[in-house]
């Protein structure tokens, strides 16, 4: 939602926004193996350091003025999602 023309954001509002999503998503994506966490789906356990570290590249490159990681990051998250990885990691 924050890279649709109906967001109406300034460039340096999208990038705030967008750091403090991906920063939000890591914080989730960290603690969701922790012990004592449930697991919901072997997919998290296989896939999680994957999309850890697709985040944390979309992170650092939106500190950078690139948000094209961050707007992709989306398909990471399909690909397990929707069944296209077919359980493996990529």
């Amino acid at each position: 939602d924050l890279f649709a023309p109906e967001a109406g954001l300034s460039d340096a509002d999208r990038e705030t926004q967008v750091i403090e999503v991906l920063t939000g998503m890591h914080d989730a994506a960290t603690t969701v193996n922790k012990p004592g966490q449930k697991k919901a789906h072997t997919n998290i356990a296989m896939n999680i350091d994957k999309l850890i570290g697709d985040i944390e590249a979309a992170r650092t490159a939106a500190q950078n003025h690139d948000l094209a990681p961050a707007q992709a990051l989306p398909m990471t998250c399909l690909a397990c999602h929707q069944g296209a990885a077919g359980g493996a990691q990529k």
